[in-house]
């Protein structure tokens, strides 16, 4: 039997060594988010899947909802306003055995990493350039366990 597809289901720090190992074994890799816990880290995953001429690519989930293909469709753009992505981790962490959410060294950083990225990279696709205006964020040792990010664009 040929492997065409792994899938790992693992805390976020085990993303970018698998996803590399998968990479120079010849797989194609497609990774939950976020892809790394550092920009070093993701920039060694793309360097090796345009070295091998794979594709790596995340599980943005929110890029294939029918409401965002419907505004794709549109070929709209925007301009001129202002939005507010406010991020929980508490939402889907209240489990005490998940404690890896906030470790700093597993999770990469927490909320905003982890879950508020899906919003930031719809946006994105629909404007540019984004700008963060302002983040307001709990922390607990070092990671956002509440936070709400503020963005601006072409105010």
């Amino acid at each position: 039997m040929k492997l065409m597809l792994l899938l790992w289901l693992l805390p976020n720090a085990s993303h970018a060594p698998i996803s590399i190992d998968a990479l120079r074994a010849g797989k194609p890799v497609i990774c939950e988010k976020p892809m790394a816990i550092s920009l070093a880290k993701a920039r060694k995953m793309a360097q090796i899947a345009k070295q091998t001429g794979l594709v790596l690519m995340p599980t943005f989930h929110n890029h294939f909802h029918n409401e965002v293909e419907k505004l794709r469709q549109t070929g709209k753009r925007f301009v001129g306003f202002k939005a507010v992505n406010s991020e929980n981790i508490l939402n889907y962490c209240d489990d005490p055995s998940n404690v890896w959410y906030f470790d700093k060294n597993i999770s990469g950083g927490g909320c905003i990493i982890d879950s508020g990225i899906n919003f930031i990279g719809v946006i994105n696709e629909f404007v540019s350039p984004l700008k963060v205006e302002k983040v307001e964020a709990e922390m607990k040792n070092g990671v956002e366990i509440r936070a709400k990010v503020h963005f601006a664009q072409g105010l």
